[in-house]
């Protein structure tokens, strides 16, 4: 595939069975977890509810359906393995999450395996993640809106820097992809594509067309900027339209959800079940917003721990992706910490999380070398199942900001399975 915005590693990562029941396990549980404590607080303490998240969410969640909502999410976990634990550093949410696309170079990168070594006996399987998207875009849509279905699905495009050889590709590769996964009940279904959400048609009655197409699904490839459409949510809360970027989805992807389920176990407010699964996977985190965490068993004033555990700890803000807002105590120097610090006492929606250094993974190098790399791992959950997975690497050298992103210069790598 041409002109494929990141840098993609010709040679894949294999993980064995067990690591993906590990990934299974993972998605089946995190999002429940998180969902259902939370949605506790927000039913029976509103107040409370509002000290972490402010009143952004009130009206979304009011006017949603929560636990419907929850079973159709769309979900990406950034995790890393640290100690050879897995542990889950924020979830990304909504079809703008990214990552899938990778995939697309899959054909080439066995055939650049099967030029070093003779793989027919391996068993090697790949996860298709986009046409795993596909599929749960179909799913969900026409379950989502129940009658009058379409089976067309409008896949919004941000078109800006990229040249017309390479978006008319990608259109080719995706609709492609469709039509192998195209209901049978469906026929004249179409995958449609939307570079100007101004050429939406929003009919009174809350249905969308693009053209004269009736559409059951909208989906953002990219980072969703240049789309803010209220409507699009409007459009899904009555049913006519599965929107991925939705209420709940808003809600999910929030870091702050990190601060706060730590918060509730700090408090005994878990079951015991609950409790353990969030201290083994979710590092400790807290609203920069408070005063006193408790931190390592012991109450400690939140600036104090920012001083004194600067290179134990990180600040994030709470809605923000592609890496920003993420600063590691660690990797910056003294001024521009404190700087950090004085800024997250004025604004809301930071937390600070405990630092986990990754496990180093050793990996070819774009010079044809083995060295050490940091790596982050994205893998993706639809509708609390596991739908495959990927990994960012960064080669380990001076001045980095420890941040593993490929908007910062990771590059991603396929992942093979066993079979």
């Amino acid at each position: 595939m041409k002109g494929y915005l990141y840098p993609v590693s010709y040679l894949p990562i294999i993980i064995t069975d067990k690591g993906i029941e590990d990934f299974k396990n993972l998605t089946s549980k995190a999002a429940n977890i998180l969902f259902h404590n939370i949605m506790k607080v927000f039913t029976n303490d509103i107040e409370t509810f509002r000290k972490f998240y402010g009143n952004a969410y009130d009206q979304l969640i009011s006017y949603s359906n929560p636990e419907l909502e929850l079973k159709n999410l769309m979900l990406r976990y950034d995790l890393l393995y640290s100690d050879n634990k897995i542990k889950l550093l924020e979830l990304n949410t909504g079809t703008n999450i990214g990552g899938w696309q990778a995939g697309l170079l899959c054909p080439l990168i066995l055939r650049n395996l099967a030029d070093l070594a003779d793989i027919t006996s391996w068993g090697l399987h790949y996860e298709d993640i986009l046409t795993n998207m596909l599929k749960y875009l179909l799913d969900v849509a026409i379950h989502h809106k129940g009658k009058h279905v379409s089976g067309n699905i409008v896949i919004m495009l941000e078109k800006q820097n990229l040249d017309k050889e390479i978006v008319d590709e990608i259109q080719n590769e995706y609709s492609n992809l469709y039509k192998k996964i195209q209901p049978a009940q469906y026929p004249e279904s179409r995958l449609l594509f939307c570079f100007d959400a101004d050429k939406l048609i929003f009919n009174e009655d809350c249905s969308i067309y693009l053209d004269t197409f009736e559409v059951d699904a909208v989906a953002i490839l990219g980072t969703g900027r240049r789309f803010p459409k209220p409507e699009l949510i409007k459009s899904h809360l009555e049913g006519k339209i599965f929107y991925t970027d939705n209420t709940i989805s808003l809600l999910m992807g929030d870091k702050m959800n990190f601060a706060f389920i730590h918060w509730m176990a700090d408090n005994d407010m878990l079951q015991q079940d609950d409790a353990s699964f969030v201290r083994s996977y979710f590092p400790w985190s807290a609203s920069c917003a408070d005063d006193m965490v408790q931190w390592k068993g012991k109450s400690i004033s939140l600036h104090q721990l920012l001083v004194e555990y600067k290179h134990h700890v990180v600040i994030k803000k709470g809605r923000s992706f592609q890496g920003n807002d993420v600063f590691i105590g660690r990797f910056i120097d003294n001024k521009e910490w404190e700087d950090v610090i004085a800024k997250v006492k004025n604004e809301n929606g930071w937390i600070v999380q405990e630092y986990c250094e990754a496990d180093k993974l050793d990996f070819i190098t774009n010079d044809i070398n083995v060295a050490p790399h940091n790596s982050v791992w994205g893998v993706f959950g639809f509708r609390n199942k596991y739908a495959g997975s990927w990994v960012r690497l960064s080669e380990i050298a001076e001045g980095q900001s420890g941040v593993i992103n490929c908007a910062q210069g990771a590059k991603e790598i396929i992942v093979l399975q066993e079979s």
